[in-house]
């Protein structure tokens, strides 16, 4: 298993206080107690976490998402909490314990390569992408944070982390993420600003709903599809390890897109990579 997302229920604690995203870096804290001393000093010096996570709140309950992005994640974080052992998150300095409920592991991949597989073997792929910012999303570029959603940003974020942690699957092209977003356009959004807690300070995000139309050949339709797709395992913009950046992915199925400037998406395959090339033709 290299990738797997896991959803925990959780109850609210004896005052009936239910879990929130704004508790997302407290449950990261709770979590690093739990991994292994050299696994937790790996993950701190590490730029890149191979793992997100966030808290949904939900009615009377909440619901924990933890997604892993390598083996080692997996083994380290997601098989824990699947412990029969595990049966409640304790949040110390606040005196708060989380009941945890039903636990169920929604999706796992034995590799990078089967997830691609799942998008490239659709037969028609979805040419409109609805996606949920749950918890607030922000990217920061140019010393600054943007609150707004930028198709570039967003498939640059989600090629980097897909790079990083797909060990013989990996996308290659040169300006790949400006390649897609000048296929790709945002269609509708409803949107709002939203501040993520974070020790003293409050991070200026957005959060909501936003469509993605795509006007492209199918390959690269695909492709758009998996690394959208991927954004729900291993969430979108900053401090996604934090409680940030939590994503729910919903795919629409269109027709075949029809233009006069067609491209063709030619696969390299090797041991260790997909290198991924375009060539247009009139």
């Amino acid at each position: 298993m290299q990738i797997a997302h896991l959803e925990i229920t959780l109850a609210g604690d004896e005052k009936g206080n239910i879990p929130s995203y704004q508790m997302g870096s407290l449950f990261h804290g709770w979590l690093m107690e739990r991994v292994s001393p050299d696994y937790a000093r790996l993950l701190h010096q590490s730029e890149m976490k191979p793992f997100s996570q966030y808290v949904e709140k939900k009615g009377q309950e909440a619901i924990w998402h933890i997604s892993a992005l390598d083996r080692t994640a997996c083994q380290e974080i997601i098989v824990p909490l699947l412990e029969e052992d595990f049966s409640c998150i304790e949040i110390r300095h606040k005196k708060e314990v989380f009941k945890a409920g039903e636990k169920k592991l929604v999706y796992s991949f034995a590799s990078y390569k089967e997830l691609a597989d799942r998008y490239y073997l659709e037969s028609t792929p979805s040419r409109v992408v609805k996606m949920e910012m749950v918890t607030p999303v922000s990217f920061r570029s140019g010393g600054e944070y943007q609150i707004f959603p930028s198709l570039h940003l967003i498939y640059q974020n989600l090629i980097n982390r897909w790079n990083q942690f797909a060990d013989k699957v990996s996308l290659e092209e040169k300006n790949l993420a400006a390649t897609l977003a000048e296929h790709s356009f945002i269609s509708g959004y409803r949107l709002e600003t939203r501040y993520f807690p974070l020790e003293k300070i409050f991070i200026p995000a957005f959060a909501g709903r936003m469509s993605i139309k795509i006007a492209a050949p199918s390959p690269m339709v695909a492709l758009i599809n998996m690394l959208l797709g991927y954004s729900a395992f291993s969430g979108l913009g900053i401090k996604t390890s934090l409680g940030m950046g939590g994503v729910r992915v919903i795919e629409e199925k269109r027709g075949e897109w029809s233009g006069k400037r067609q491209a063709i998406l030619k696969i390299h395959s090797s041991r260790k990579f997909l290198m991924i090339k375009y060539s247009y033709g009139d």
